[in-house]
């Protein structure tokens, strides 16, 4: 099992990594948290688990909301407010949304959103927005077309904007 956990680690990194609003220290000591309940678990528990990397997900799942639930109540503006989505929208909107999102509220706000969507949604916004990947690029690693992978990212918008419309209600 240690073989293969060791294989899992750094897409798991990412995976938590994202969901941490790209903080790597909280990143590093999530990742060792669930490597050590991985390694502690009982073997023949582990051995029933249809897939580790399913099982090591929602640890991390798990560990990186109980991140932000103590972080919140550390830290008031580590989570969004209601309204806060909306205003984020309207800066996505403008004409300059980097300079709009320099303020705090509302990155933590396009976070909290983005890590709300489906792993896919969010490997492919992280892709073409962040990392500046072109349609053809994404894919050509996707095995798809280009056409295909606009329509996807068009869905993947749309339910940014739906989670951003209700960023903050859960509270």
């Amino acid at each position: 099992m240690r073989e293969s956990l060791l294989l899992q680690l750094d897409a798991l990194y990412r995976f938590i990594l994202v969901r941490v609003g790209f903080d790597e220290a909280a990143a590093d000591d999530l990742l060792q948290q669930t490597a050590e309940t991985a390694l502690r678990a009982d073997p023949a528990a582990m051995a029933a688990v249809e897939s580790l990397e399913g099982w090591l997900r929602g640890v991390a799942r798990n560990l990186v909301r109980r991140h932000w639930r103590d972080r919140a109540t550390r830290d008031p503006h580590a989570h969004p407010r209601v309204g806060d989505g909306l205003r984020v929208l309207a800066a996505l909107e403008s004409g300059c949304p980097a300079e709009a999102l320099a303020e705090r509220e509302l990155r933590v706000a396009l976070l909290w959103a983005i890590a709300s969507l489906p792993a896919g949604d969010q490997w492919l916004l992280y892709a073409v927005y962040r990392y500046g990947k072109s349609r053809p690029q994404v894919a050509s690693e996707l095995g798809c077309s280009a056409k295909g992978i606009e329509m996807r990212l068009y869905r993947a918008r749309e339910r940014l904007r739906e989670a951003l419309a209700r960023c903050g209600e859960d509270e």
